[in-house]
Formats: structure tokens, sequence, C-alpha cells
């Protein structure tokens, strides 16, 4: 939807609980405790048919009975009284509401209620009844509630309460949200909101994404994601979004079932989690695929403003573990900064002889506290050097101390690009801990540091970057092709035929038609036609048998190649044999015949394939017979254009091969890059197509074209 009344869950000025109680256990209990101990300064409104004080506080017995109407009502009754409880909040002309209450999926059964019962309809049908009628907006059903530390607003039954903070977290997890809640607070980390979606039957994450990139106390974004509602929304308000502010999404839910029912190799090889991982890229979204990676980036995000630039040295006591460093940023296509000669030469003045002379720079590992502050003081003054990794390995030296040199010189000399890891468990607890009361993000390993300095720069990097963005904008345009007309009059007459698998003929022709380079192929019925045909044609040539109802033809035995122009009607009847075999109640049309392609070059393939959340895809990557097995690809969402389509290609293997190795040249990229965006021009066009296969598509340095395409539509909507 939008951002409208948003503002009335995180600066309410007045809040009803509706089923506060002080029943041990309860969630309401937490709840109305977490409420009532926060910060809130306006009104609180207690009801609970049952009692008429709580906490030494009134309580009403009814929301009819409440003085005015509160600007947010938090609910956690059973799900039979909740359309009651919102209609009479609606009436009232509340417009926030927040339902902790799992299970809306019910039947109401209660007969005092005035919703009667009825078989068809939910407890959350009648819920969105209301909400119509009424102009309102809620979060939930099945969540933990709300945090807003700026706005004093604890409505949640998390155990702990968060530190005020600058952190935006929206979670579809209520357990997930508890324990980032706990272990932020145990590393003195702070949020600005904590808001918990539950089942987002209304509030989405793209209405929270834009109010809280609105809000001027939240400067970053972290997310736990197990769906999305309205991806097209989520990812226009992400793009623009993260422009101004990181975010960063776990996304849970890495499964590949139902790949293998595609019917053609792209359907195969489209992973739903590929998918989402590409989108949100294109949306300027930083994923991280574990926990311990969203609890490292998160400490980076809490003092983001330290990060200035991409150019880190790493000042360690330890080889090794500066080692690791650096092979974790070149993991995240990253290098660490090469020092300059007047930096190397000031470190010589302060450092023994025996250090590394280069970055990392390993101060040795009897390093007291001064070697690392003047190796500091050096690198915090060198202009090529924007942050500094200070690494810890527990030695005969004493941690806490250096620590707290370090802070120390953090201090005097106004040092605040320092990250540090301090090494270890039992020894180095202590300084790890006074890193983080003295606000210096502090980590348990040199990958964990680089990992969550690497997500911030990646976040400012794309802040930076004029990628297309993953939707229709002016610069993209919906201008239809020239030839649009042509297409549509042949994907009109294969439906109208009741079919949606165009044979290869027809896949071809549309592919011609827009600007992508195949090979020439003709349709014979029979053996005679096919020796006709193949006298036309220079060299030898393939024959592919024409049927609806075969798929994949070199299983049924419908495809034969290099075939001697001599011997094509020996070939055509032995071919139609074997598939009539092999398939006996499929529908021959005849074969096609075309140009035995003999490239030595490589083979490709593109293809577009509708994902359930995010429409039609394109992918590029390695084809022939073995793509499912090679599984070599880039897959991305549309639109795109030739800037994103390069990008696709080098992000496969087959690219360090394309782009030329040794004496072998280069092939054609801008020319492959070009049949990648008229691919995605021909699904953009005609949305109806479902799949679509060039596999393969044969490169070489000298030309480029298609061997065989197969195209799907979806099924025409019965109106």
């Amino acid at each position: 939807m939008s951002t409208k009344y948003l503002s009335n869950f995180f600066q309410a000025k007045s809040i009803a609980i509706v089923g506060a109680n002080d029943r041990e256990g309860s969630v309401g209990k937490t709840l109305t405790e977490n409420v009532l101990k926060g910060d809130f300064k306006g009104d609180i409104y207690l009801i609970n048919h049952h009692k008429t004080e709580l906490y030494g506080r009134k309580a009403y017995s009814d929301i009819k009975k409440l003085p005015k109407c509160p600007e947010l009502a938090i609910i956690v009754i059973p799900p039979a009284g909740i359309p009651e409880a919102i209609s009479t909040l609606g009436k009232m002309g509340c417009k926030a509401v927040v339902i902790i209450s799992a299970g809306l999926n019910i039947t109401p059964v209660n007969p005092k209620e005035k919703f009667e019962p009825n078989k068809t309809r939910t407890v959350l049908d009648y819920v969105y009844e209301m909400m119509d009628k009424y102009d309102m907006r809620f979060i939930g059903p099945n969540c933990l509630g709300i945090v807003s530390t700026h706005g004093g607003v604890n409505g949640s039954f998390s155990a702990t309460s968060p530190i005020k903070g600058n952190i935006g977290m929206i979670s579809q997890s209520g357990a997930v949200a508890c324990s980032v809640i706990d272990w932020a607070t145990g590393n003195n980390i702070g949020f600005s909101h904590i808001i918990t979606i539950g089942d987002q039957a209304d509030v989405d994450f793209a209405d929270c994404i834009e109010y809280l990139g609105q809000d001027k106390n939240c400067n970053s974004i972290v997310m736990y994601m197990e769906t999305i509602k309205n991806s097209k929304r989520f990812l226009e308000v992400a793009y623009k979004v993260s422009k101004i502010k990181p975010i960063i999404v776990i996304k849970s839910g890495r499964s590949e079932e139902g790949m293998k029912a595609a019917a053609s190799h792209t359907g195969a090889l489209a992973g739903n989690d590929a998918i989402y991982t590409s989108a949100f890229k294109r949306a300027g979204i930083v994923r991280v695929s574990k926990f311990e990676d969203l609890y490292n980036t998160i400490k980076t995000l809490q003092y983001k403003e330290r990060i200035k630039g991409k150019n880190l040295a790493i000042l360690t006591n330890g080889g090794g573990f500066g080692v690791m460093a650096t092979d974790r940023m070149d993991l995240h296509g990253s290098k660490i900064q090469t020092l300059s000669k007047d930096t190397i030469n000031k470190l010589n003045e302060v450092l023994p002889s025996n250090w590394s002379h280069s970055n990392p720079v390993d101060v040795i590992g009897d390093a007291s506290g001064k070697r690392y502050v003047d190796a500091l003081r050096v690198l915090a003054k060198a202009p090529e050097i924007d942050n500094i990794l200070v690494l810890y390995c527990p030695t005969n030296t004493n941690p806490s101390e250096i620590a707290k040199d370090i802070v120390d010189a953090s201090k005097i000399y106004k040092i605040e690009n320092v990250l540090s890891a301090w090494i270890g468990q039992n020894v180095v607890a202590h300084g790890r801990k006074f890193f983080n009361t003295n606000r210096i993000p502090s980590y348990d390993s040199p990958e964990s540091a680089i990992d969550g300095y690497m997500n911030i720069i990646h976040a400012k990097n794309f802040a930076k970057s004029k990628l297309l963005p993953p939707y229709i904008t002016k610069e993209v345009g919906n201008k239809k092709h020239k030839n649009y007309a042509k297409v549509a009059k042949i994907f009109d007459t294969v439906l109208k035929e009741k079919r949606t698998v165009l044979s290869e003929f027809e896949a071809k022709s549309v592919c011609e038609l827009y600007d992508i380079p195949v090979v020439k192929t003709h349709i014979v019925k029979t053996a005679e036609e096919a020796e006709k045909v193949a006298k036309t044609i220079k060299g030898n040539v393939v024959i592919k048998v024409l049927s609806d109802d075969i798929s994949h033809k070199s299983d049924a035995g419908g495809v034969v190649l290099n075939i001697e122009p001599k011997n094509i009607k020996t070939s055509y009847e032995e071919m139609m044999k074997v598939v009539k075999k092999n398939c006996p109640k499929a529908k021959i049309k005849g074969a096609t015949i075309q140009e035995m392609i003999t490239m030595k070059g490589y083979e490709l393939l593109i293809g577009i394939v509708e994902d359930p959340v995010f429409g039609q895809t394109i992918m590029f990557g390695s084809g022939g017979t073995s793509v499912e097995v090679v599984k070599d690809s880039a897959i991305e969402i549309l639109p795109i254009n030739k800037e994103v389509a390069t990008n696709m290609i080098n992000r496969t293997r087959i690219s360090k091969l394309l782009n030329g190795y040794r004496d072998v040249k280069a092939v054609n990229i801008s020319g492959i890059a070009s049949v990648i965006e008229n691919t995605a021009k021909l699904a953009m066009d005609f949305p109806n197509i479902k799949e679509l296969d060039l596999n393969p598509l044969m490169v070489d340095t000298k030309k480029m074209i298609t061997v065989d395409a197969r195209i799907i539509l979806k099924e025409p909507s019965k109106k």
C-alpha cells in the first residue's frame, strides 16, 4: 500500500492495549509491562473485560468506555473477538492497529459477536472488511509487535527492551527479532525501530522500508525475510531507499524443490533463491547468508559513519590472521590498500626492523600497546588509507591493556576510522567488551570483521552507482519493438490452435523478428521434401522431429546431426521410426531441416523463465546438452540494459573463456550482450511468455547463431 498512517504506529500520542493483563507467563502481561516500562509520554489505556485495575492503573472493561480514541491499538486477545474490537476502534477513529494474535484463519464462533459465523469467511476476512470500511492500517497478525525507541513505544512482548539507536529492523519472525535484540543489547548496539510484520497481511516490507527511509532517526535498515508480498513495489521502494541508507537482509528458504518440474532447461536451472539474490542486488540490498553475518554487519552499521572509504589497512600482531583478512577481502572482490613509500618510511621509524614492511602491517607477536598506537597514528594520517582494522591474537602481552591503549589513542588523536578483532575467547573477552563499551566495532575473527566492513562498502558503492533500476522507468520505457505486431500474430495463431508450445520453426521466426540471430530453418513433411530442401543447403544438415507433443527432441530420438545431403531420405525415415516407437501417442507434423553448424566456438544459453514472485527473469550461461550438470549461469529480473547484460556475462565461469586467454582471441562480448538485451525486450513486450530457451547459442570469434530455440506461452486466462 503506502506509508499512510504508519506514523501513528511509531509516533503515537496514546496507546490502547486490548487484552492487557497481569497473568503470569502470558503474552498480554509481558506486552503490558513493556509498554508501561517504556519511555512513552502519552496516555496508555488498558482494556481487560474482567478487571477494573492493572498495575495501579485504571482498566477498562470495554473499548467503548475509553475517554478518547487511541492513536495506536495493540490487540492481544483470542481471534474470535478481534473483528468486533477493530470495528469499535474504527468507529472511534483509530487508524493504526497491531494484531499480536495468531490463528486469524478461523471462523468466528462466539454467538454474542455481531459478526455471525460464516463458513466461507475467516476472522481475517472480517478484519479486512473493517479496515477498508474505516480506512485503517494494521501490522500482523501473528507478530511480536513493534518498538520505536525514539517515540518511546515498546509495543512488543520481547523479553529484552532494545537500546535507543539508529538501526531499523524489519522481521517476519518474532523469534528472530527477540534474538537480535538480546544479542544487540549485550553488545551495546541500539535500534531506532523494531517492526515485526508477521503474516504481513497489510503493512509489508515495502511499506516499512519506505517509512524508515524517510525517518531521520533511522540511518540503516536490516531485515529478516521469508517472503515478499508485492515484489514490484518492494523493489522500487528498496532501490530508492538504498541510495540513501544501507539495507541488509537475511533471507531464509534456499530450497531448489520444484525446479525439476519445469519443461525447459532454463526452468530447470532458475532456482527461486538465485532470483532473490539477483533482485536484492539490483535493488541495492546487501544479502547475508548466515545469522553470524547479520550480527557482524549490524555491528558495523552501528558505527557506519566510521567507514570513510574502501581503502583498508590491517594492523596485526599475527601474520596468519592478516593473511586471513586479506583472503576474505578477495572473496568480496576487493583488495587491501598498498602502502605508499612515505607511509612505509614513517612506519620504519616506529616499528622494529622485522615488521612486514607492507599491508597487512604485522607488528610482530610481542607488540605492546605503544607499538600498536605508534603504528595506528601513522596509518591514520596516511592519505591512501581510509580505515584501519586492528587485529590481536593472545600472545605474552596483555590484550586488555592494548585495547585500552587503542581506545585512548583514538580519543586523544581523534582517530575514528578504527575497527577491531580480538581473536580468542577467555583471554581477549574483556578487551572485546571494552571496545564495545567505547563504541569501537569489535569482532570475533578477521573474517567476520571483513564481512561486516565489506557489506557496508557494498551498500555505499551501490548508493554511488547508476545501475538500471529493477522496474520500468522513463529511460527503459514501454515502447514496443518494430516487429511487435508480427510476433503477436504468431502467438495468436498458436493460442487459437489451443497450443502453448511454439514449434521450433515458429520460435526461430519470433527470434529473428527481434534481431536474435538464428540458423535458417525449413519445415518438411516427407522424406522427399527433406531431400529437396537439403540440396539447397551448403554442407551437411540437421533434421529434428516437428511435434507439439515432444518437449525434448533429443531424448525421443528426434534429432539427427551432421547428415550428408545424399543420406537425408534414409536418415529422415529412420528418425521417424525411432520417434514413433519412443513416443507412440505423439502427433508428428514432420521435421525441420537446417544447416549443420560446425563452429569451433562456445555453446551458450539465454533463457526466460517466469518466477512466481518476481515475474519474468532472464538467464545467461553455459549451454548445450549438459546445462543442468554444469550449472554455470547468471540470472536477472527484468528490465535489463546492455550494462546489466554485460555484467551477467562477466558473472559466469565461461566468461573467462569468452574474454580470451593466452593466444585465444576474445569473442564479441558486446554482441552477446545485445542478444541478451533483445531477448529481454521480447519478454517485456510479451508478458505471456512463460519460458524461452536459446540453446545452444553458438559463438566464436567471427559470428554467433542460435541453433535451437524454444518458447512456451502461458495458458490464456479464462474470462
